[in-house]
C-alpha cells in the first residue's frame, strides 16, 4: 500500500523508485499483486507517466486515513509506554547538518534505549519523506510551501562570506560591497535554498556576476576558501558555535549577511 501510494505521490515509476530506494521493476510487482488482490486496475501507464483511476483515487484516499489511524495509534501507544523505548527517524537539509547532529547526540544520550535513524537529503525531499511518512519530522531551511504539512520557525541562523585568515579582507574595516568587486565568489548550487538567499543578497549589491563556482556543499565551499581562492557564502552555523572551530575569517560586511529561517 505505502509504495502504491508513493507512485501517486510522485506521479511516475522512476520517480517513486528514487524515493524508496527500490527498483521500478520491483514496485510494478507490488502494484500488480495489489491490482490482483483487489481485481481492479489502480493505475494506468500514459507513457512514462502513471496515472491513477477511479479505484486508485478511491484507495490513495483511504490509504491516507489508515496511514494518519496508524500514526495516531503508534502516538498513543508510545505515551502509554513513555519515551524509554522506540525509534525517532529525522530528516534534515544540508544546511541543518552541522546543528542537528549534535541535539540528536544529547537526545540519545538521554534516552538510550530510543533508535535515532538520521536522513540527510535537499529541503524538498525532505518535504516528500514527510508527506510519505518515510520519516517522522523534517529540518528545512525555510518554511514549507506544502499545505499538507504545518511548519514552524525555531531558529535563525546567518547566511555570511568568508575568507582565508590570511586573505587581505580577513581583517580589514569599513569594507563595501565594492571591495569583492574583483573576488571570485562560491556559492551553494542552484535550487538549494542557501542559494536562493544569497542570490538575493549578491544582486541587491550587484556582485552576481562574481560567482565563479557552484558548490554541492558547504564543506567543498569551505575548502575553497582555505586554499586562498576567493570569498565564500555558508551558514554561520557550519563555522562552529563562535565561527571558531574552521581557520577562515568572516567578513565584516552587513550588506553581505543575510538570515536564513530554519524550521
Amino acid at each position: 500500500m505505502f509504495k502504491f501510494c508513493a507512485v501517486v505521490d510522485e506521479g511516475s515509476l522512476s520517480r517513486a523508485s528514487k524515493r524508496l530506494f527500490m527498483s521500478q521493476p520491483a514496485i510494478s510487482a507490488h502494484i500488480k499483486s495489489l491490482e490482483e488482490q483487489l481485481g481492479l486496475t489502480l493505475i494506468h501507464r500514459v507513457g512514462r507517466q502513471s496515472v491513477v483511476g477511479k479505484a486508485g483515487e478511491v484507495l490513495y484516499q483511504k490509504a491516507g486515513e489508515l496511514f494518519a489511524l496508524a500514526d495516531d495509534l503508534e502516538t498513543v501507544m508510545g505515551d502509554l509506554r513513555g519515551t524509554q523505548f522506540g525509534r525517532i527517524h529525522v530528516g534534515i537539509s544540508l544546511e541543518w547538518e552541522h546543528l542537528l547532529p549534535r541535539a540528536l547526540g544529547r537526545y540519545k544520550a538521554a534516552y538510550p534505549a530510543v533508535e535515532g535513524l538520521l536522513t540527510v537529503h535537499e529541503g524538498d525531499e525532505v518535504e516528500k519523506m514527510t508527506l510519505g511518512r518515510m520519516i517522522d519530522v523534517g529540518f528545512i531551511s525555510r518554511a514549507s510551501t506544502r499545505p499538507e504539512l504545518e511548519s514552524q520557525p525555531i531558529l535563525v541562523d546567518k547566511i555570511v562570506p568568508i575568507v582565508n585568515q590570511d586573505h587581505p579582507l580577513a581583517n580589514a574595516i569599513d569594507l563595501t560591497p565594492k571591495d569583492l568587486s574583483r573576488e571570485m565568489i562560491f556559492v551553494r548550487e542552484s535550487g538549494s535554498t542557501g542559494r536562493e538567499t544569497t542570490d538575493k543578497m549578491l544582486q541587491g549589491c550587484g556582485l552576481s556576476d562574481q560567482i565563479a563556482m557552484e558548490a554541492a556543499s558547504h564543506e567543498a565551499i569551505r575548502a575553497l576558501v582555505l586554499a586562498g581562492a576567493g570569498v565564500g557564502f555558508v551558514p554561520r552555523s557550519c563555522l562552529g558555535p563562535n565561527g571558531s572551530a574552521v581557520p577562515v575569517s568572516i567578513i565584516d560586511l552587513p550588506g553581505l549577511c543575510a538570515p536564513l529561517n530554519r524550521t
